[in-house]
């Protein structure tokens, strides 16, 4: 496999021009700005909006994105194909194992303190209502929530 930097393909007055920073945690959404005509730009994804025009940019957070990065360096066909299959068998062990995890107090329960498993049980259900509840009015219906007249939504 060849190590290539994509930086390395800048024109160099483009190199010039970097800084080398960490990743921020959140960046703010561009708003829309009032435009007298709909345009388009190669590249970018422009949204329709009653007040104008938004430029939306997508980014990808976690191991997918990880993934996508190192694919776009492997340039033989069937060292990506190796490299998704390895990936997503990672992954799903990777779930395996915390399942297995989250249900060992409920499996050794059942057989030793069935009494105890029943409390268990409708105490994790409980707390996964409350939760989903919570979340539902706080994204929802709080301030500026999804589904009140005016919404905003920025993650905390």
């Amino acid at each position: 496999m060849v190590d290539r930097n994509p930086l390395e393909l800048l024109p160099s007055r483009v190199k010039a021009r970097l800084v080398k920073r960490t990743q921020p945690k959140w960046v703010a959404p561009m708003l829309a700005t009032l435009t007298d005509e709909r345009f388009s730009r190669e590249g970018w994804l422009f949204e329709p909006k009653w007040e104008g025009e938004r430029c939306l940019v997508f980014r990808l957070a976690g191991s997918a994105a990880v993934a996508l990065m190192v694919l776009s360096i492997i340039r033989e066909p069937l060292a990506s194909l190796g490299y998704l299959l390895l990936f997503g068998f990672g992954t799903i062990v990777g779930m395996m194992l915390i399942t297995l995890i989250l249900s060992a107090p409920f499996a050794f329960t059942a057989v030793n303190l069935p009494k105890f498993n029943w409390r268990l049980r409708v105490a994790s259900g409980l707390l996964s209502f409350v939760f989903g509840v919570v979340l539902i009015y706080s994204i929802g219906f709080a301030e500026g929530g999804l589904f009140t007249d005016a919404p905003i939504w920025q993650p905390r």
